[in-house]
């Protein structure tokens, strides 16, 4: 099994709703986080799940989007059943 923190597993519950993709701030406005403290809060989860190739992180029109790789869709399906 996969051994994920709560934070990873709310990133990848996150990023499954959104296919195209969302910036670090987004991602921590979506896990409850307010605005001003929402990418501090998800960049380490963010750099760790890219590095294990669970996130993708692309930049689209000036910002910098992290999305799911296939793997990633396999492992945030797994964590929401």
């Amino acid at each position: 099994m996969h051994t994920l923190t709560p934070k990873q597993c709310d990133v990848l519950k996150a990023l499954r709703h959104h296919p195209v993709g969302l910036s670090p701030t987004k991602i921590g406005e979506a896990c409850g986080k307010p605005y001003y403290g929402a990418s501090a809060w998800a960049s380490s989860a963010l750099k760790s799940l890219q590095a294990r190739g669970y996130v993708s992180r692309q930049k689209r029109y000036g910002t910098v989007l992290y999305s799911l790789t296939e793997s990633g869709r396999v492992l945030a399906k797994e964590l929401a059943s």
